[in-house]
Parts: structure tokens; sequence; C-alpha cells
């Protein structure tokens, strides 16, 4: 709320013009300009909106913690949204007890600082070729930690709820290998075909041999990697059968895009990338799509480049939630909206749910969703 605002609640008429709103109020968290071109009467050449309407906006404003009017503003262009893009990279992990590979959540796999390498060394595929024991142990813990030890948090089925209220749906566009995009109980309109993971997922294996006859073949993961173990003694040494290509017997890889990864076989991104174009393709001219970028970091700016550019081509919103770095360096778009939310993406994403339903701002209430914990504790 602006500084030095005064006015009562009790010296508001019935309803308010945005002129009186901003005389009452000033101009801090809340913004009238975005509440009343969204909630009046656009044929009205001087629109009012009903005192109690614009009080409860305003009080759901000043009561979110931490950045008032971008929670607001992502609330009112979620509300006005009829498309979503939802992209997505390891910082939307976090709130699923997922570590980031850099940044304050930074943790990935505890053996590397003994072996005195960082996780891009680990990350390449020549580990199949040279110790595919010591690749699998890695592999390994990725693969429980990622896909048998944790789930989608509440985020995941809010981002999903908005979607199936929005006349053209979403499309999410990620960056992490964890498969949860694509699990039944999230309930993303479209299912696995409304998903682009664009460095692959562990949810399937390829062969590590690039001259094998079926090498751009990929298979599903099977259930606990077929009895692979690593045991406390030797993290760094995976025990038991390693996985292997049913062709030729070599020993398989994750079918994820690594570093220096000539071998990523790329057949099943290529199709996810066919169906993210023609489905961006199949948005109308003039489609209110809303861009919500969650956990992107800089070091690979794939995803946030992503972001950038569809919030351009198509107008857009972009609200970029990331509790690092929010920054938007200008879209180049007069069109396009910016919206930085220096926040964690789960706190971000309900808040805005918060703003939405308590400003009266929504339409229809979202389904309700478990708010208990859902972070597995057996990682």
């Amino acid at each position: 709320m602006g500084a030095g605002a005064s006015t009562s609640s009790q010296a508001l008429p019935e309803f308010v013009s945005e002129a009186q709103c901003r005389q009452a109020f000033g101009d801090g968290a809340f913004d009238p300009q975005l509440f009343f071109g969204l909630v009046a009467d656009p044929s009205d050449p001087d629109p009012v909106v009903r005192r109690d309407e614009l009080l409860a906006a305003i009080k759901a404003s000043t009561e979110m913690v931490g950045e008032l009017h971008p929670i607001m503003h992502a609330a009112m262009a979620v509300e006005q949204a009829d498309a979503f893009l939802f992209m997505t990279g390891a910082g939307m992990g976090v709130d699923s007890g997922l570590g980031t590979f850099r940044g304050r959540n930074a943790g990935v796999w505890p053996p590397l600082k003994d072996l005195g390498m960082d996780f891009t060394e680990m990350s390449t595929p020549s580990h199949f070729q040279s110790d595919p024991r010591l690749a699998w142990a890695f592999w390994h813990y990725r693969h429980q930690a990622y896909t048998r030890h944790s789930r989608p948090h509440k985020g995941y089925r809010l981002l999903a709820s908005w979607a199936k209220r929005a006349k053209y749906g979403a499309f999410s566009f990620t960056s992490n290998i964890d498969g949860h995009w694509e699990r039944p109980e999230v309930g993303l309109p479209g299912g696995a075909d409304s998903v682009l993971e664009v460095h692959g997922a562990l949810t399937n294996l390829q062969c590590s041999d690039q001259s094998c006859l079926t090498h751009s073949s990929i298979w599903p993961t099977p259930e606990n990697l077929g009895g692979l173990q690593v045991y406390p003694g030797n993290l760094a040494k995976a025990v038991g059968e390693l996985p292997i290509c049913p062709t030729c017997a070599s020993t398989a890889r994750p079918n994820v895009l690594m570093f220096n990864d000539g071998g990523f076989a790329s057949k099943r991104k290529e199709a996810q990338r066919r169906r993210y174009d023609e489905w961006v393709d199949s948005l109308p001219t003039g489609a209110k799509v809303c861009v919500i970028e969650v956990g992107a970091g800089l070091a690979i700016p794939t995803v946030r480049h992503e972001a950038e550019k569809m919030a351009r081509q198509l107008k857009a919103t972009l609200v970029r939630i990331n509790l690092d770095d929010c920054t938007i360096d200008g879209l180049g778009e007069p069109s396009a909206t910016e919206i930085e939310i220096p926040m964690g993406g789960l706190k971000a994403l309900e808040a805005i749910e918060q703003a939405r339903v308590s400003a009266g701002l929504a339409q229809t209430q979202t389904t309700a969703i478990d708010t208990s914990t859902d972070v597995s504790t057996d990682v």
C-alpha cells in the first residue's frame, strides 16, 4: 500500500472508481489499473467496482508474505489466461526433496567430493565405457532418488488444475529428468502427450554403444533397475547385474542428455518437440498465454531462454519464480508482461492461488488439493 495512504474503507462509496482507489491507497503493492482492467465493465467509460470486492483484493495483497505486488499480479494473470506454458528446471524438484546442481539447494551425489569430481564431470557418458560400475552407482542413486523415493509435490497438481480451466490447455517444457510431469497423479491435461523433457528422462534406457544396430531405440527402465544395488561401504560401485542392451548386450545407460554426449538417442525427445511445436502453432492469435517458469537456473539456461522466447513470440505474460535469480532482463516485446517472484516454487504457487481465491478473482475455485506434506522421507 502506498506510503501515507490514510483513507479508511468508510470514506469509500459503495462503488469505487480507479481514481478514488488511487487517492485512497496509492500505487504500492496493489495495482489499481490492472485490477480495474480485469474486473470492471469494459463498456463503462468510467468503470467502477464494488467497495467490498476491492477491499477483499487489497486485503489479500497485504496478507501475502514477501513480494506482495508480483503475487497479486501473477494471480490476475493466471485467472485471465486461456493457455499455459509451464517451464520448469531443477528448482521445481526442491519441494519434492530433490537437490539442485548448484546454488543454495545443491546436493546430488555424496561421493563426488571424495572422487575429486564435480557434477558435470560425473554426468558424461564416457564412464559407461571406462568404468560402468562407477557410472551406474551414480545413476542408480539418481534413479532411486528421482523416480522411486520422491513424487511430484502439490505445486504440480496446482499448476495442472489451472490448466484444466484454460480454454486451450497447457504444455510442460522441462529440463528435469525425473518424469514427474508425466505421472497420472499430476493430472496435466493431455498427460505425457503434453510434456517436452528437453534433457530426456530416467524413466527410459538406451544402449551406450553407438555402433549398436538399435542404438536409437529406447525401452522403459525396469522396476528397481533389475535389483542393481549400491551398498554404504562403497557408494561409488554398483553391485549386481548391470542393465544391458537387449540387442548387443552392451551396458545400457539412461536416456538422458549428458555433458559431452554425442550418443543420446533423441527420437523420443524429437517426437515430444513436434507435439510441443504443434500445440504452440495451434494457439489462435490473441490467445492470453501465461508462461510460468519455476526454478530454472542460469548455468544452463535452456528453460529460461525458451520461456523468454515464448513470451516474446506469443506476447504472453512471463511469471519467473526463482529463489536465487528471478530477474527478467527485458523481453523486448511491448505486449509481453514480466513478473518476477523471488520465492521457492511451491511457496510461490500456493501464494498465487491464495491471492487468486481470497481476492475474489477466481471464477471457479480450484479443486481442493491435499496440503499435507508429500515429500518422501526415505531418500
